[in-house]
Order: C-alpha cells, then sequence, then structure tokens
C-alpha cells in the first residue's frame, strides 16, 4: 500500500500528530502504524491506577493550543461535571480524550484518506525519493514521509557486577506486567532512580495494595517538587531570548536571578519555571554540543524535578508514605548486585558518608530489583 505520511507509533504523540495533520491538511493521505489496541494511549495514559494522575492541571491539557479549554470541556461531559481549571484527574480520562479526537478527525475527513494499522514495523529502506517500511507480517508501506514516534525504550541496565544476569527478581522494565504482582506484605521493594516514573511505580504500588517498604536508591536523593494548588495572578514574563547565555552556567544564574525577582514581587519559582515551558527546544538547540553534555551531567536532575512536577494530591501521598516508613529514601551510588534464590541483595555507597558496607545504609534484601527509565512527560 501507498500513503502520504506514514507515523510508526501510535502513542500520544503519535496520535496527536495524526489528529493535527487530518485537521490542517485536507488532501494529504495518512496512515498509523501501531501494535496495540488502544490508540493515543502510550505508556503514559494506559495505566489504570486511580493514583495515576495527570501532572498537568485540566486546565492547561487542551490538544489545542488555539482551545486552551478544550480538554476541560470534554472532560466535564465524560468524566466529572465538577471537574476544575486547576484539577489533576486519572489519566486513562486524557488517554480516551486523545482518542475521541482522532475518531472526530477520522470522521470529518471521511475516513478515506486515513489507515490505522495494527502493525509493527520492521525494518525502513529508501526506494528512490520514497521511503518504504516492512511490517513483521511481511507487509509493505511505502510513503512520501515517515514520522517514528515510538517513545522512550527500555533503559539499559546499570554497569555494575552482578547484572550480567540478575535473576526473575529483576525488572529492566518499569511496566512489565509481572513486575507488581505476586507481592506480599513482608516483602521489600527498590526502586532506582527517583524521577516521576519511580513516584508512577510507588502509587501503583499503593494501588495494588501493597504494605511493605519502598526502598528508592538516587544518586541525588531528590523527588520531583509538587505543582501548585493555584494559579498565580498572572504569568511571569518571557526573559529568554536570542541574547541569553548559551552556557550551563550562564542559564543557571539567568534563572537564579528571575526567581530572586521573582520571590520578590511575591511570585512562587514555579511562575518563573513556566515561563520557559514553550521555548525549552529552542533553548536546547542553541546549546553547543559541549553544554547539551555538560547540562547531562550536571544540570539535569535539577531540571527534571523542578520542571517535571508530581500533582499536588500525589506529592501528599508520597510525603505521608515517607514519613510512615513505607518509602524510603536513600542517596549512594549502586556498587553490586547479588542475586539470591528467594530474592535479591544490592550494594550502594552512602553518597553523604562515603560508606559501602553498613547494613543499615547499603545492604537491603529485596523480593525484586527494578530499574530505571526516564520520565517522558
Amino acid at each position: 500500500m501507498q500513503t502520504d505520511i506514514l507515523i510508526i507509533g501510535g502513542g500520544f504523540s503519535g496520535t496527536l500528530l495524526a489528529i493535527h495533520l487530518l485537521r490542517r491538511s485536507p488532501s494529504l493521505s495518512l496512515t498509523v502504524m501501531e501494535r496495540g489496541l488502544l490508540p493515543g494511549r502510550g505508556l503514559a495514559y494506559t495505566s489504570p491506577h486511580k493514583f495515576h494522575l495527570l501532572n498537568v492541571p485540566a486546565g492547561e491539557m487542551s490538544a489545542f493550543a488555539d482551545v486552551p479549554d478544550d480538554f476541560l470541556r470534554w472532560a466535564r461531559i465524560h468524566f466529572d461535571a465538577g471537574l476544575q481549571e486547576r484539577s489533576f484527574p486519572p489519566r486513562w480520562v486524557y488517554g480516551s480524550y486523545v482518542e475521541n479526537l482522532l475518531q472526530k478527525a477520522r470522521a470529518e475527513c471521511g475516513g478515506e484518506r486515513f489507515q490505522w494499522l495494527h502493525e509493527e514495523a520492521h525494518s525502513l529502506c529508501r526506494r528512490g525519493r520514497l521511503l518504504a517500511v516492512e511490517t513483521s507480517a511481511g507487509k509493505e508501506v511505502v510513503a512520501r514521509a515517515v514520522v517514528v514516534a515510538t517513545g522512550n525504550f527500555p533503559p539499559a541496565n546499570p554497569r555494575v557486577p552482578g547484572l550480567e544476569e540478575p535473576g526473575p527478581h529483576y525488572f529492566q522494565f518499569p511496566w512489565s506486567p509481572a513486575a507488581i504482582e505476586d507481592l506480599q506484605p513482608a516483602d521489600s521493594v527498590l526502586l532506582l532512580g527517583s524521577g516521576l516514573t519511580c513516584v508512577d511505580l510507588i502509587m501503583a504500588l499503593r494501588s495494588k495494595g501493597f504494605l511493605g517498604t519502598i526502598h528508592v536508591l538516587s544518586r541525588k536523593g531528590l523527588f520531583p517538587h509538587a505543582r501548585r494548588q493555584q494559579r498565580p495572578i498572572e504569568p511571569w514574563p518571557v526573559f529568554w531570548n536570542q541574547g541569553s547565555p548559551r552556557t550551563v552556567r550562564g542559564l543557571m544564574r539567568l534563572v537564579r536571578a528571575q526567581v530572586a525577582a521573582a520571590a520578590e514581587k511575591g511570585f512562587d519559582w514555579r511562575a518563573v519555571l513556566d515561563t520557559l515551558r514553550p521555548a525549552t527546544p529552542e533553548i536546547w538547540q542553541s546549546l553547543p554540543l559541549a553544554e547539551r553534555k555538560r547540562f547531562l551531567r550536571h544540570a539535569r536532575v535539577y531540571w527534571d524535578i523542578h520542571r517535571h512536577r508530581a500533582a499536588p494530591e500525589i506529592a501528599d501521598i508520597l510525603a505521608d508514605m515517607q514519613a510512615e516508613g513505607r518509602v524510603r529514601l536513600h542517596t549512594g551510588i549502586l556498587k553490586r548486585y547479588f542475586r539470591l534464590a528467594e530474592g535479591a541483595k544490592v550494594k550502594f555507597r552512602d553518597r553523604q558518608t562515603g560508606e559501602g558496607d553498613t547494613a543499615s545504609k547499603s545492604r537491603h534484601q529485596l523480593h525484586w530489583f527494578r530499574n530505571r527509565l526516564p520520565a517522558h512527560r
């Protein structure tokens, strides 16, 4: 078969791109190739867990910049009539919203120039001025342009002794169906990394009724900050421009100066970070390669916990679980993984004390061990 544009991946990004192309380009033929059955979900919006909420309030989640309350109005009709602009509904609600948008866009174009293929891409090659994609079933799709929207791949294993053959209690992929099944009340769990994916896993365990101890090991020992319940009276003015610094150190100074100026006028630091949101791709593209590498080495974790924040309700639950001792955050570096018959044991170097062999801080009996998946929201 032949199409103008082929999108490989029908999660949130691929589906939303298809929606916008259908709305704006009435003459183009479009095909989405996705092995899953539900469009628009991906990892982010597939979760059935009630504690998996949006990380952005409903009033800011419209799929269309020119209709900022589109999602809010839809959710009030199809989910909760009392939903407020600053509410954080479950993620599955947003997945349903995106699927509904695709259905509407497809109906408006008559369905003749759009196809959804339940296939998996196997290979891609050039064929003159066109691109040919072969599926795992042996079919071929030829397109003028191909968009790869496959999302995040599973992370690599940490390069530490013992993880060459980690055994059945280690899960490289955080959302493996078996990862949070068959846990007993006395079990303990270790999550490597403390970003939003870690918080999601803690909430999934809570939804499952897990009552054991959840250990979190992180190099910096930082959980994401919480979003504010109230919107600021007015947005903080845009301060980044083409004349802004092109170094990580210069950008840090600029942001800190803006946060200090905002505090003097009664603004929260979150208002300053939110101002950078539309300009983030442009800022990244403006940095030299050496500065991008420097950012990833030294500043990324601080950017992540300030920029990618948790819903207020989730942050409160996490704080309560920490206070109760059900979640224990450890700051350190993983040094070794030990495979045991009934679980696993790890050794890590405590960042604060430098110790690496104390039972209280450096060794934990585990019934399974999880690796980190970088946050993508």
